[in-house]
């Protein structure tokens, strides 16, 4: 019995001993999660307390941004501007007024940000934006400025100037160098503009002046009567047999008269005449006889146009008969041959306009339009000139 007891009495100390373990145990861990919780408690906090700091440290709370009325404010450039991106802390920020800015109109405006540090914490901050106009307009050139001796013109089509924020901006509010048309040669010319914001442009620009191109003072104005549409639609015409001798006296070389085509050179054939020319760049009159070029060498590969002048009266009166179609054939200084075929036939007046539509520039498709192609020029009058344009 004794020996019983004393099993019992073993068997119920070692429980004892088993649960006071069992709660040492629990209450150690308990002890040890309450560490970690405190720890991670301290390191969040240390965490959102180091980002704030952080923040403090390099936001910048005032920006300026340029503005542009085609261009939207992004939001990496607003970031960037903040210094935003030089935190690591953070992993998102979200701009919820930035719709606001994105026509980019100038002016001020007060931006909250949203800004996602560890953690999934949010910091809340609002930065002032300044957007204004740093760009100066820009000048362009719509196409050469090139005008006969005392010719008028009018800038507005021959410069644009645009701007991001004030768009089109009138020619009437630049300052443009004064161009002398009846001083021949080339000019520099300085167009200056400012926007709202006071930002200047300048450019500097080259305007070409070219010698009038005198006409023969005897020529009679029942002769030059004319129908400008039938004239330039017109198939081609035989002439009367007395005209036909008049021009014959004329021409330095009729159509009896012509040389063999093979040792030809510095010709011009049409309408069954053959017509020398010379070389006679930007000259003031066209030649008492013949032809000449004023514009271009006449050599018919260069791949370059060349501007024929003459007389009417006179070895060019039949180019007043041209029409379009019409071949036209050049012999240069080497005699090599290039048949051309008349595309447009046009009256310009002296200022280089289309007398029918004085709107229409015509200089730049006759005298500067690339390529291998001819024109041809005679008087109609004092005013007015038949220009005949062939490839």
């Amino acid at each position: 019995m004794k020996c019983r007891k004393s099993y019992f009495s073993y068997l119920k100390n070692k429980e004892k001993i088993e649960e006071r373990a069992m709660k040492k145990r629990e209450l150690l861990f308990a002890s040890i999660m309450l560490v970690c919780l405190l720890s991670a408690g301290i390191s969040f906090f240390k965490v959102y307390a180091s980002a704030e700091r952080r923040m403090d440290q390099v936001l910048v709370d005032k920006i300026t941004l340029p503005a542009a009325t085609k261009k939207h404010v992004m939001k990496e450039a607003l970031l960037e501007a903040a210094h935003l991106n030089e935190m690591p802390q953070v992993t998102k920020v979200e701009i919820p007024q930035l719709v606001s800015m994105q026509e980019a109109k100038i002016g001020q405006y007060q931006i909250p940000l949203k800004v996602y540090v560890r953690f999934n914490k949010v910091l809340t901050r609002t930065v002032t934006v300044n957007l204004v106009d740093q760009t100066a307009p820009v000048i362009h050139q719509v196409k050469p400025l090139q005008f006969s001796y005392g010719a008028k013109f009018k800038w507005e089509d021959y410069l644009d100037i645009k701007d991001d924020v004030d768009g089109t901006i009138s020619l009437a509010e630049s300052q443009i160098d004064k161009v002398d048309t009846k001083k021949v040669g080339k000019q520099k010319v300085t167009v200056q503009v400012k926007d709202r914001a006071n930002n200047i442009a300048k450019k500097e620009l080259e305007v070409e002046i070219f010698p009038k191109i005198q006409h023969n003072a005897t020529a009679s104005a029942k002769n030059t009567e004319y129908d400008s549409v039938n004239r330039a639609l017109a198939p081609k015409t035989i002439k009367a047999q007395s005209q036909g001798q008049t021009q014959k006296e004329m021409s330095p070389t009729s159509n009896e008269e012509s040389p063999n085509s093979n040792k030809l050179k510095n010709v011009l054939q049409f309408n069954g005449q053959t017509i020398p020319f010379r070389h006679m760049p930007g000259a003031s009159a066209a030649p008492e006889t013949g032809a000449a070029t004023w514009k271009g060498t006449g050599l018919v590969k260069d791949g370059e146009p060349t501007h024929f002048i003459g007389h009417n009266p006179g070895d060019f009166h039949s180019v007043m008969e041209l029409y379009v179609g019409a071949p036209i054939t050049v012999y240069d200084d080497y005699g090599d041959k290039k048949t051309y075929h008349v595309y447009e036939v046009i009256d310009v007046t002296d200022e280089g306009y289309n007398a029918n539509d004085l709107k229409d520039d015509v200089l730049p498709r006759l005298l500067d339009e690339k390529g291998e192609r001819i024109s041809l020029q005679t008087c109609i009058d004092e005013q007015i000139n038949r220009c005949v344009l062939a490839r």
